[in-house]
């Protein structure tokens, strides 16, 4: 099977934007996968597997994040990402 990339923007869609527990559960559902994950505000970009690096980021709600997905598994993964966008990261 072919490496696929794929590249969606998300707006940020929780109050409280990409704090500990929002980056947690993010690198918890992208460490499923075995694609490399990119996570992107504005010119800041971390590993899409880090904690650290997606708190990092300091997205706040309303902020543009765009995530690079790059694997054979990268269609299931960005199913996965965009389903924590939709539930707004279980928040609400």
């Amino acid at each position: 099977m072919a490496t696929r990339t794929i590249n969606k923007a998300f707006i940020m869609p929780n109050k409280l934007g990409m704090h500990l527990r929002a980056a947690v559960l993010f690198a918890r559902t992208a460490s499923r996968f075995k694609a490399e994950i990119e996570v992107r505000k504005d010119d800041e970009v971390s590993d899409g597997k880090s904690n650290l690096g997606l708190m990092m980021l300091a997205a706040m709600e309303g902020d543009t994040i765009r995530v690079r997905i790059k694997g054979e598994d990268a269609p299931a993964a960005m199913n996965a990402i965009a389903n924590l966008f939709d539930r707004i990261f279980d928040e609400e």
